[in-house]
């Protein structure tokens, strides 16, 4: 296959050209699989998107993946189950390239749904959102205010600990 049958805009041309932006990530085959982790739940949090494996961020050398043995190649398929809680929803998909050395090759595809009700993490709970090129991890109010947009969290359900007695409304009571 020479385009994303899942996204026809993806080919060969498209990755060698685009640049890297919030629906769209290059990875060296030469990654490890749990170092995927926090992309998967930048894009799940985000508007989802395209992350190859394959391609160097760095270069756009095509390394493609008929290097790996068997065992590497499936820790890749399963990195997203692996890695992530909960599993982000998303489609693997394989494309047919020519590497730099010439020879008939292939690169991954993880094809990456929004969420709009969950919340992706990684396995050791952390979470990203894919802002622009980069994933950047969120903690303090960036990750309340995704909880609150995820609907994974109320506001209205938190505790004010600074509310007293003299803050209700008698007349609203009576």
């Amino acid at each position: 296959m020479e385009q994303s049958e899942i996204n026809p805009i993806i080919d060969i041309n498209y990755i060698k050209n685009e640049a890297e932006c919030i629906y769209f990530d290059l990875k060296s085959s030469q990654i490890k699989p749990k170092d995927l982790a926090p992309h998967f739940s930048a894009f799940a949090n985000a508007e989802g998107g395209v992350i190859v494996v394959g391609v160097s961020d760095k270069t756009r050398k095509i390394e493609g993946i008929n290097h790996l043995d068997h065992k590497n190649l499936n820790d890749f398929i399963a990195a997203p189950h692996e890695y992530c809680k909960p599993t982000p929803n998303h489609k693997i998909e394989y494309l047919d390239v020519i590497n730099d050395k010439g020879e008939k090759d292939k690169i991954i595809l993880f094809h990456i749904m929004a969420e709009t009700e969950r919340i992706i993490r990684t396995s050791n709970d952390s979470t990203y959102l894919r802002i622009g090129d980069k994933s950047k991890e969120l903690k303090g109010d960036d990750l309340l205010n995704l909880e609150y947009s995820k609907n994974t969290r109320m506001y209205e359900d938190e505790i004010n600990y600074n509310a007293s007695i003299e803050d209700l409304d008698d007349d609203l009571l009576n």
